[in-house]
């Protein structure tokens, strides 16, 4: 039986989840009902709860800080937070942080079973991940499920092979006794910096409870897979139920959209490829669905959409070549801001081109980065280019892909130019260094010019050029500072700090200290020291 954890500050919250809950159906039973936070971690962890259903606001402890504690002590924990509407953000970001579902007040009991089901099943497959009892019967079960998951990696890494379906059912264990194939691909596209690995787990988590129902109604067989930032499903079904089918996808759809407001800066687009009617045309029709997807950077996103008819026959090569050429002249010029309008004004004549296709905008906008990180002459990071191929995959629009692109050329010429500044300024640098360690010695202009590698002429120009003041300025400044800090620190004698500062005459001391600070050292140690 699942161990059930109840947390909730009104005592009859938690005897109506007792009463409305089909415990012995669920396989659960309740271990435990709290009324604060520390008694309801006390319960948690004292029971082994599997399951914890607990009320966002609670004394002592509030939910989120007790599923924070309870999840570390046990990390497999199953989540229900109950919420009223007033506390909506505070269910938000629970499932940010990888809670699984919520239930708003007042509790309705088919949503409290069908929410119990849902967690009990996520359940079952952590104690199957984690062996015990049926871990040989989950072996063979396992090896199925990644069977069928490949079938959809094949297509999408482009190895698929199968040609007839007794190939589809000997490769990837799918039985395709109806006579149509579809493939669907929904789309995510989302802020990195917002979203985590577990709250992405939580969104697909819910994109599973809305399709695997219309595929459990309508196909033979059906397979779904999570690759990157999509969800990639094929179903087998009668030609017969095309209509419904489509009709139910965009249903789910709409579902995912409605939910905007609770998993936050998330788009959701979908696609539809076109049917497959044998196992060797499933690739096609796979490629179909990835043109269509990337179809929602012109069309707009929050859609269904299906591949055009049409072949886009767009030559985008003569716009990249100039584009190319203005981003490399900004990149000469060391202009960021350059840069940038070279990209806007590239997305202008991109998008008025006549019948222009999602994929052609964005393989045009990866090529740009590309032949732009080849030309610019810059040793740009990987990290650099790794950054905009996320956001370019994770742009729900266009504007938002040529806005990457845009923020990648300045970030390389900004880049570029720091990398220069930083060759030219280290001589600096070291001559700095050298003078703070050094400057309690007899330094010469000689001298320090050498450490840095230059001539004394050219090192004296460049210092003043840099630091805007000269050799001999900077070294006093230095000097002095050091003086003050033995005034203030120690009860050292004046003619002996002023040698431990490079002054072997002390009324030379007296008189640069005064000339530096308007105060004598004397003056300067009864102020402040």
């Amino acid at each position: 039986m699942l161990r059930v954890v109840i947390a909730d500050d009104e005592e009859r919250i938690c005897k109506l989840i007792q009463i409305l809950a089909d415990w012995p159906r669920l396989g659960m039973e309740v271990a435990g009902i709290a009324t604060n936070g520390p008694d309801a971690l006390t319960a948690v962890i004292q029971t082994n709860a599997d399951i914890l259903i607990t009320d966002i606001r609670m004394p002592g402890m509030d939910g989120l800080e007790l599923i924070a504690n309870a999840k570390e002590l046990l990390p497999d924990l199953e989540v229900i937070i109950i919420s009223g509407y007033a506390q909506f953000d505070y269910a938000r970001t629970a499932i940010r942080h990888g809670v699984g579902e919520y239930l708003l007040k007042p509790i309705n009991k088919d949503t409290l079973n069908a929410t119990l089901e849902k967690t009990a099943l996520r359940c079952m497959d952590k104690i199957r991940a984690r062996g015990g009892a049926e871990g040989l019967k989950a072996v063979s079960k396992d090896e199925i499920s990644a069977a069928r998951e490949t079938l959809v990696m094949d297509l999408a890494d482009g190895r698929y092979k199968a040609k007839t379906v007794r190939e589809l059912e000997n490769s990837y264990r799918f039985n395709a006794k109806e006579a149509v194939l579809q493939v669907f691909i929904i789309k995510m596209d989302y802020d990195d910096a917002v979203f985590s690995a577990s709250s992405l787990d939580v969104v697909r988590n819910r994109m599973a409870g809305v399709f695997k129902p219309v595929a459990e109604k309508l196909a033979a067989d059906y397979v779904f897979a999570y690759p990157d930032t999509r969800m990639i499903g094929i179903l087998n079904y009668a030609e017969r139920e095309e209509e419904v089918l489509r009709d139910r996808l965009r249903s789910g759809l709409n579902q995912l959209v409605a939910l905007k407001d609770l998993f936050g800066a998330i788009v959701f687009s979908m696609s539809l490829g076109v049917i497959a009617r044998s196992a060797d045309t499933l690739a096609y029709a796979f490629q179909s669905a990835q043109d269509a997807i990337a179809d929602r950077l012109v069309e707009g996103a929050e859609r269904l959409i299906e591949v055009r008819a049409s072949r886009s026959g767009v030559d985008t090569f003569p716009l990249l070549d100039q584009f190319i050429k203005d981003a490399v002249r900004a990149m000469e010029r060391r202009d960021a801001e350059l840069g940038y309008q070279a990209v806007i004004v590239l997305s202008e004549k991109v998008m008025r081109l006549p019948g222009v296709h999602g994929r052609d905008v964005l393989q045009l906008v990866k090529n740009a980065a590309i032949r732009f990180s080849a030309r610019a002459d810059a040793e740009t990071p990987e990290d650099l280019l790794r950054v905009f191929q996320d956001k370019a995959e994770r742009a729900s629009s266009a504007r938002g892909l040529f806005d990457a692109l845009g923020t990648y050329i300045a970030d390389v010429i900004r880049d570029t130019l720091e990398r220069e500044r930083n060759r030219e300024t280290r001589p600096i640098r070291m001559a700095k260094q050298y003078i703070r360690e050094h400057f309690a010695e007899p330094l010469s202009l000689d001298e320090v010019s050498e450490a840095a590698g230059f001539s004394a002429a050219y090192f004296s120009t460049f210092f003043k050029k840099e630091t805007g003041e000269g050799f001999n300025r900077y070294l006093t400044g230095v000097r002095i500072d050091a003086a003050k800090e033995y005034l203030r620190e120690t009860r050292m004698p004046i003619h002996e700090i002023g040698k431990r500062v490079g002054y072997n005459d002390n009324k030379y001391f007296i008189g640069m200290f005064k000339s530096v600070t308007g105060l004598t050292p004397s003056e300067f140690r009864k102020l402040y020291g």
